[in-house]
């Protein structure tokens, strides 16, 4: 699946001052008919609205720049991130 901001309603963004983009780890919670728990983010699922007529909801995020992480989701979501943080630019890929 291409994640785009069209599968979307909802961002959310989150700023550092780290000045580089950290690795990012983050979880989302789903609460649908049979897939409820923390699930690691990218994440797609499909969900039923009714009988016979399904959703794709998808959860992603970006680095909007070097302080910004978007996430891009539904309004409500649960979720959890977790910002690796280097002792120096670039420390993980020497």
């Amino acid at each position: 699946m291409a994640w785009n901001s069209t599968n979307v309603s909802h961002k959310k963004d989150i700023t550092h001052n780290l000045g580089y983009k950290p690795i990012v780890m983050a979880y989302h919670y789903f609460e649908e008919y049979g897939l409820v728990g923390w699930r690691i983010i990218p994440a797609a699922c499909t969900v039923a609205l009714e009988p016979g007529v399904y959703t794709e909801r998808t959860i992603y995020y970006e680095h909007i720049n070097d302080n910004t992480v978007r996430f891009y989701g539904i309004n409500g979501d649960k979720l959890i991130v977790f910002l690796y943080l280097e002792p120096r630019k670039d420390a993980w890929y020497d």
